[in-house]
Parts: C-alpha cells; sequence; structure tokens
C-alpha cells in the first residue's frame, strides 16, 4: 500500500505574490503561474488536486523543498506544523518595493536589488545558484488590477472576522495604496493583520494610519532585523537605526504585539553577542533562522579558530542548534570561502557599506578579509581562477571534492598563520 504524504499546510497557507504573478500553497512550495483565465477559486482547486495526490502517495512538483529534506532525513516544513496555524491565512506580496538591499535578498524581493543589477549586472566570481538569487525575473504583464480584485472578492465573500491576512514584501509599509485600499474594503472580514517589515520605511505615514484604524489585538508586527540596530547597516543595506527605533517606539507605545525575526549569516555572526544583550535588556522575542540562500553567506563557513570564542561568549543563552553546531569541525571550505569574499567584495562596494564601522570583540569578517588578502599575495601561493562552476555546492554533501587534489585547499592553514 502507497504510503501517504498528505500535508495540513498545502493551500491553507495562501501566498499570492502578486508582483510576479505567481500563487504558492504555502511558503516553502514552488509556484503556480497566473494568469487571467484563471480565478481564485480554480487555484484553490488545482491545490485540492494536489492535496488528493498527496493524499495517494504521490510527491507533487511543488512540494519539492518538503521531498529533498526528507530524503536526507531532516524536518521537513510539512513535519513542522500543524493545521491550526493556518485556518484561514492569506498572504500577500504586491511588490517588490523596498528601500533596503539586503545582504541575502534578491531583485525579486528588493526593488533596491534590482535596480543595482540592472544598472552594475550580476555579481562575478560566485556559484551559478548565488547568481541564479540574483537575476531580474521576467515577469508577463497582465492587468495588475486583476487579482488584486479576485482576492478582494474572495476575502469579501468569507465570514465576518474570518480572515487573517499577512502583509509582505519588499516593504510592505512602502505599499500604501494597494494595501490601504485592501485594508478598508475588507475592515470587517479581517480577524488579524500580521505586517512582515524592516520597520524602517523613508516615512512612516502608512504605520501610523494602520496603528489608527486597527485595534492592538488585531494587528502583529512580525520585524526583520538581524543584529543590533547600531550593526544592523551590514547585513542589511539601507537600514536607519535612528528611523527604526522611532518606528519601534510607536509599536511599543500602542502595545502592538511584535516579534524580530533573524536570518544567520557570516554578517551578524560576529555580532551575536550585542545582539543578545539587547534582546534580553529590553525582553523581545526573537527568532533565528538559518540561511539557506546565497550559500556563500552561511555561517556555516566560518572556520573553527574563529567561530569557537564567540560560541563561548554566547553559550549561556538559548540558540538554536545551527549556531552551536559550528563548533563541529568542517572540510574543504575554502572555494565557498573565496565565493564569500568575491560577494561581499562587490556587495560591500556597491552598497557603499564600511565593514570597519562595526565594533566587533572577535574576528569580524574584515579581518578574515584582510588576512586573506594577505594569504592570496604571499609569493608560494598561487590561487587558480575561480570560476563560478569551482564552487557549486554537491546538495547532498555540501562538500567540494578532495582536498589532495587541490594544492590550494588547505590555505585556511596559512590563514590562521597569517601574521
Amino acid at each position: 500500500m502507497t504510503q501517504s504524504l498528505s500535508c495540513s499546510l498545502k493551500g491553507r497557507q495562501k501566498v499570492f505574490v502578486l508582483a510576479q504573478n505567481q500563487a504558492y500553497s504555502c511558503c516553502r512550495g514552488y509556484p503556480l503561474e497566473l494568469d487571467q483565465t484563471m480565478s481564485y477559486s480554480s487555484v484553490l482547486q488545482f491545490w485540492r488536486q494536489e492535496n488528493q495526490l498527496l493524499d495517494q502517495g504521490h510527491a507533487v512538483e511543488s512540494c519539492q523543498h518538503c521531498w529533498q529534506d526528507e530524503r536526507k532525513n531532516l524536518t521537513s516544513h510539512r513535519m513542522t506544523y500543524g493545521v491550526d496555524r493556518f485556518a484561514n491565512d492569506i498572504q500577500l506580496i504586491f511588490s517588490n518595493a523596498c528601500n533596503q538591499m539586503c545582504s541575502y535578498c534578491s531583485p525579486k524581493f528588493s526593488s533596491t536589488w534590482e535596480k543595482d543589477i540592472k544598472t552594475n549586472g550580476n555579481f562575478v566570481g560566485i556559484s551559478k545558484s548565488s547568481q541564479q538569487n540574483l537575476i531580474v525575473p521576467v515577469i508577463k504583464q497582465i492587468n495588475s488590477d486583476y487579482w488584486t480584485e479576485q482576492i478582494q472578492h474572495s476575502i469579501n465573500s468569507e465570514p465576518d472576522d474570518s480572515v487573517e491576512l499577512t502583509l509582505l514584501g519588499g516593504e510592505p509599509l512602502m505599499q500604501i495604496n494597494s494595501i490601504k485600499q485592501m485594508l478598508e474594503l475588507s475592515n470587517k472580514k479581517i480577524k488579524k493583520v500580521c505586517v512582515i517589515t524592516n520597520l524602517n520605511p523613508p516615512d512612516n505615514k502608512f504605520l501610523k494610519w494602520i496603528l489608527e484604524n486597527y485595534s492592538s489585538n488585531r494587528l502583529q508586527f512580525l520585524i526583520s532585523l538581524d543584529s543590533a540596530p547600531k550593526f544592523n547597516h551590514l547585513p542589511r543595506a539601507g537600514f536607519d537605526a535612528e528611523r527604526f527605533e522611532e518606528n519601534l517606539n510607536l509599536l511599543i507605545s500602542n502595545n502592538i504585539k511584535f516579534e524580530f525575526l533573524s536570518v544567520f549569516s557570516v554578517l551578524n555572526f560576529f555580532n551575536l553577542p550585542d545582539y543578545y544583550t539587547w534582546l534580553d535588556k529590553n525582553n523581545f522575542q526573537h527568532t533565528l533562522y538559518n540561511l539557506n540562500n546565497p550559500d556563500c553567506l552561511r555561517a556555516f563557513w566560518i572556520p573553527t579558530e574563529f567561530s569557537q570564542p564567540l560560541l563561548t561568549k554566547i553559550q549561556h543563552y538559548s540558540v538554536p542548534d545551527f549556531v552551536s553546531e559550528l563548533q563541529k569541525s568542517r572540510n574543504q571550505v575554502d572555494l565557498k570561502l573565496l565565493e564569500q569574499y568575491n560577494y561581499l567584495t562587490q556587495y560591500f562596494e556597491r552598497t557603499n557599506t564600511d565593514p570597519n564601522n562595526s565594533v566587533i570583540e572577535f574576528k569580524s569578517y574584515d579581518d578574515l578579509k584582510a588576512k586573506l588578502d594577505r594569504v592570496l599575495g604571499k609569493s608560494d601561493y598561487k590561487p587558480r581562477t575561480v570560476h563560478a562552476e569551482d564552487v557549486e555546492v554537491n546538495e547532498e554533501t555540501e562538500s567540494f571534492g578532495s582536498s589532495a587534489d587541490d594544492p590550494n585547499m588547505d590555505y585556511f592553514s596559512k590563514l590562521a598563520e597569517a601574521e
């Protein structure tokens, strides 16, 4: 008998990326391309058909992320969440408009990234998968109001006080017209509004409007923040600490429920002690997620001689397993660190970010980069040209071939010895 692959999330967590004409049956699924021959109800019917296939044991294509995780004996998204969390949840992305250029984001979700890539081209000396993340998507043009109207009609057909609406971006606090119209027309139907935001829009007029028109028990803010405010400009270029703290005080003074969401990467790893101290001092709620893409920015690649002192300093905090696992030794990382060097050199240059502006007690990325420069400059070290295909990750092993076959693979031992 075929084992059921049923998923309680599929079709209940409905994600509409209107800026890209795409719909997702959950936040980890592959997209369904939308056009004007379809309707909101036909999309739901398609997802119900996929659910029937899952019940019969067929691994549908849109759920590949979960199957890949489960084949590796990892806990997949479908295994993590129960059905009650997404009773009637509609998540909307109206636009990629955003005033930040976060290190791990992409043109798909940031207009600042889109403008940079269109102006300066893609990054060089990085893996194909990292380059793919930075490609400006080609979007099939359809009537921009069509799907907004479809979703609006669906919400208005629901019982009063039954819909949980999640607003994402881009930066939703910059997308005033589309979101404000939907909130006004569907006010009675909406039980709760969740805003996922950098809390750093160019002005806070729309934020104030939301706070004035929705009571605190109907609002939740999930705030993207990767470091204490004084360091957050490193992973999230365009961040303004003063403006952020002004908006945060607005939430606090209005008794709004909020939580910080952080992405764990090489650019905030060395500032974790300051971040945890800031969170603890203010009694703020916080969730830390591990970065998946671009792979080269994962803190996983930091050599243990740099990571161990900091892990000792934060050991009294409750940190996720993927943080404490950095104590484990890892091999064959130099190609990935070369890619990281290439990526961040271009990122800092394009965003006019000076990594030396941060006060870091332990080894910062800039220290690591400076050592790398010195090692690469040694006469006895002749690095080969690094092409994108050289730094592709083997998804199963996350390794890059045998160090015995590559005379440059032991450069980290030289890096650790550099004066």
